[in-house]
């Protein structure tokens, strides 16, 4: 091992912020600044192609302003002072929110809940309305009275109409028929249906259902709500009265009524796609989720108080509940447990919901309150217990794998790109107080892994299990006892030499011996010892090759970096050293760097040349991340006041796109630039397990709970790495099916049964394909049909958010723009003859202004110049900055 040290000046890598940085000491080894001496011509060459990348798009023009993406609910614009608000809706074609008041005003708010200009108040006096999306047309009436108005979207009446019986309520299901709109109307004991004829400008009374054919009595429709049917099935709207619930259709078939399904009074009722679920609430705050026919599913105490509302989420998978403990719960039809909670300023009196835009509005007594609903992470594969550790397999020759293991004691390969369960390996029995796996390894080649668990013999053992990814669940194949070794290996790492992928160094000068260069095979375990020493184990018989001291403590973790033929090993002393393989050397494990703290480093990864490390304990001060670039000796700390507030749980590189992530017990995912700089702040109302780059492209996966969780790519990344992705044509990654699944065996362990419920979901839709493409049993029955398709979408060019000042600019030069041609053109809606601007005064410029924008109107200024030509030169210049804008 070499024995000259050179100790690095820690005061001369400072951090970002120009404090000095926590106290760290790294020292070189002498062969370091050989090694990256000759590894830094390809390392430049890597960073000259990003660079390219990011000045092909203009630098990277169009970044978002707001650095934190918030998964879930979160409050948005609040309004105070509004009172009197007798009813509340959005507006699916425009995406503004209506009001109407006592005073018989109508008020409009904009998506972000912006006050609008006030319209003309109606001529009709109404307490209630609603809006039809496939007609534009408003339905106004006044609840306890017979009369109803169908109005434009300005209220000019279309039709005045009177209804058979006084009027509760008047519901529409959002579904367009060709005969016209049809709505019904809800009075007390009756449902009355109408139909609406656009074309004719006719009202027709269609059929009466009264709940006394129902009931023996006549009971009083509480709640209702529509379902969302695919294709021309019948549309189902649920009735609840007391404790019960009636499904009819649209036209007027009873299709029963379901009897007792709470304690108390439902008070709250929503229906879920096709009738997939339906939610329940009572009075008492209690949950009940129904699966199709009534299947009951599970419940939950979810408020304390009468749960008033229930609202599906835009975003899918999750149903928000709203009571009158001024608490909003959004609960989960993946997991059945609650995601998030919020609190409410007010006591709910009634929502509107947004789907377009994924928010909705609550309003109380005196405010108005803007809800957002935003989905960072989705669930992307389902395991059998709580995920321990998630992990990648990489090879340039094979299709990168993620391995999630979970706290089960079972090792799942799991496709990125569609999330399907490639393999399982099922490790001591399926029910254990805790996680028995150390450490795993993969040969991608013969699909063989590497388990470093727990023996069963005697305690502080460790064995290393083999099982034959080729079968599902994995074949156990052998076991490493733990005496096989004169010292324990407490962690392991899988190593193959890839010729092609090595960034390949040039000869050293001042060598005075000329060394052959390795081109054969070279496939073997890197272990870390209990002694502190790093070793070789040869893949076959387990044998300990080269070994080299390193740590004072046992040795906790291994990393390999495969392109610089590099691994850090961490132990369980404050520090962790940085080694190169070679190959054709006595000296196989060179040692490049040691960097020491106070507490244990736990958590570190690679991007290339770049090392991600967490200064992050109970005990310290603060949790940052540290960047350590090997190709300039350079380190980079960022700002304080971005770091986590909370102890890291993972650390996770990029290759492609020089990224780290980090994620934390604060709940957050923070991602940093390869100098350290703060890119996104993901919010995820939920404290990960841990969290890596899964894809080629970015695509982050996130552990929560037993879900492995999905953040795309294309939701988070700014504008250059983008354009990285996308000029790099990165993608997730190939699809690949599982192996085939050994039915029996499966059936025997419990932890096999989500494999289970994956393969019976995947021959039902190979079936549906079979039977749509009419492919027989006889010739055919050969053909491989392939039903998975990936769930991960590419990366898409950067668009502006349309609540980003830089948008709202481009929208004020853009109608700013259209007046001034159709000033130009003399065509402008308030002016009947335009003189040549180049011919006009000051006096007519000035006259002009007054009779389009009026006497105090602040937009007159921009017409009213020192001179004409300055007012040219203001078109001029506005065409010119749109112009560019539109080019960006």
């Amino acid at each position: 091992m070499a024995s000259k040290l050179e100790v690095a000046n820690t005061c001369a890598t400072n951090g970002s912020d120009g404090h000095r940085p926590m106290d760290l000491t790294v020292r070189f080894f002498d062969n370091y600044t050989r090694t990256f001496d000759s590894l830094r011509k390809p390392l430049e060459a890597w960073l000259e192609k990003l660079e390219e990348f990011d000045t092909a798009v203009n630098h990277g023009v169009g970044y978002v302003e707001d650095k934190r993406l918030t998964h879930g609910i979160s409050q948005g614009a609040t309004n105070s002072g509004v009172y009197g608000i007798l009813d509340l809706l959005c507006n699916q074609n425009t995406q503004e929110y209506v009001l109407v008041n006592k005073l018989g005003q109508v008020l409009k708010y904009d998506w972000a809940g912006n006050l609008l200009p006030q319209i003309r108040a109606p001529t009709k006096k109404f307490t209630r309305f609603l809006y039809i999306k496939d007609t534009s047309n408003y339905v106004l009436w006044t609840p306890k009275k017979s009369g109803f108005y169908i109005t434009k979207e300005d209220f000019s009446v279309v039709i005045d109409s009177m209804a058979v019986a006084p009027i509760g309520k008047i519901i529409y299901g959002d579904k367009k028929t060709d005969e016209g709109i049809d709505f019904f109307i809800i009075s007390e004991c009756s449902l009355i249906k109408y139909s609406y004829q656009p074309t004719n400008n006719v009202i027709s009374l269609q059929d009466v259902l009264k709940m006394s054919d129902i009931e023996a009595d006549n009971s009083v429709i509480e709640e209702y709500c529509f379902d969302r049917p695919q294709d021309d099935k019948k549309q189902w709207i649920y009735l609840t009265f007391k404790r019960n619930c009636t499904i009819i259709d649209v036209t007027g078939r009873i299709h029963g009524t379901k009897r007792n399904l709470h304690d108390h009074k439902i008070t709250a009722i929503v229906a879920i796609g096709s009738s997939e679920y339906v939610v329940t609430g009572d009075e008492k705050g209690l949950l009940k989720m129904w699966g199709s026919r009534w299947s009951y599913i599970t419940n939950f105490q979810a408020h304390s108080a009468k749960i008033t509302h229930l609202l599906e989420h835009p975003g899918g998978h999750a149903i928000i509940s709203i009571s009158r403990d001024q608490t909003l719960f959004a609960w989960s039809f993946d997991t059945k447990k609650k995601l998030e909670s919020m609190t409410s300023p007010e006591i709910t009196e009634r929502y509107a919901i947004n789907q377009e835009r994924k928010s909705f509005m609550t309003q109380g007594p005196r405010k108005l309150v803007i809800w957002r609903m935003d989905d960072i992470f989705v669930p992307h594969c389902q395991l059998s217990a709580p995920i321990h550790y998630i992990g990648l397999t990489w090879n340039p020759d094979t299709p990168t794998k993620v391995i999630a293991v979970s706290e089960d004691n079972s090792v799942r390969l799991i496709n990125p790109a569609t999330g399907r369960i490639l393999t399982t390996a099922l490790v001591g029995p399926a029910v254990s107080t805790g996680c028995i796996i150390e450490h795993t390894s993969y040969f991608p080649q013969r699909r063989l892994f590497h388990l470093l668990v727990e023996g069963a013999s005697k305690q502080d053992t460790l064995d290393i299990q083999h099982y034959d990814g080729n079968f599902n669940p994995c074949k156990f194949r052998d076991s490493w006892k733990d005496g096989l070794w004169d010292t324990a290996v407490t962690a392991i790492c899988f190593y193959e030499f890839i010729p092609h992928l090595v960034m390949q160094e040039k000869e050293l000068s001042f060598t005075t011996k000329k060394k052959a260069q390795f081109t054969g095979k070279a496939i073997f375990l890197i272990a870390g010892r209990r002694d502190g020493c790093v070793c070789k184990l040869d893949i076959r018989t387990g044998a300990m090759g080269y070994k080299a001291s390193c740590h004072k403590g046992h040795v906790s973790s291994i990393v390999l970096n495969p392109e610089l033929n590099q691994f850090i090993s961490a132990g369980t002393d404050p520090s962790f050293r940085l080694w190169k393989v070679v190959l054709n050397q006595d000296e196989e494990f060179m040692p490049l760097l040691d960097v020491s703290w106070k507490f244990p480093i736990r958590h570190i990864s690679f991007a290339r040349e770049l090392v991600g490390f967490a200064l992050s304990h109970t005990d310290s001060g603060t949790h940052k991340l540290v960047i350590f670039n090997n190709l300039d000796a350079g380190r980079y700390d960022h700002k304080t006041q971005v770091a986590h507030t909370k102890p890291i749980l993972s650390v996770s590189g990029q290759r492609n796109l020089l990224l780290f992530c980090t994620a934390s017990q604060d709940e957050t995912i923070r991602l940093w630039s390869d100098k350290n700089e703060l890119i996104r702040v993901l919010s995820l109302n939920w404290v990960p397990t841990t969290a890596i780059f899964g894809t080629p492209q970015g695509d982050i996966f996130v552990g929560i709970g037993n879900v492995l969780n999905l953040i795309p790519a294309d939701k988070y990344l700014t504008v250059i790495y983008r354009n990285r992705v996308i000029l790099g044509e990165l993608s997730a990654g190939p699809v690949e099916e599982p192996v085939k699944l050994n039915v029996a065996k499966s059936g025997q362990d419990p932890r096999m049964y989500a494999a289970l419920e994956g393969e019976e979901s995947s021959q039902t839709k190979e079936k549906e394909i079979k039977d749509k493409s009419g492919q027989s049993d006889g010739k055919n029955e050969k053909k491989s049909i392939t039903t998975t398709k990936s769930k991960i979408t590419s990366v898409k060019p950067y668009r502006e958010p349309l609540d980003s000042q830089r948008a709202k600019d481009y929208e004020f030069l853009r109608l700013r723009a259209e007046d001034l041609m159709l000033i130009v053109e003399g065509n402008h809606p308030l002016a009947t003859t335009i003189p040549d601007p180049h011919n006009m005064t000051k006096q007519q410029w000035d006259e002009f202004g007054k009779s389009v924008f009026g006497d105090e109107d602040k937009d007159r200024k921009f017409f009213v110049s020192e001179s004409r030509k300055a007012c040219v030169n203001k078109m001029e210049e506005n065409a010119k900055e749109l112009e560019n804008l539109e080019n960006i």
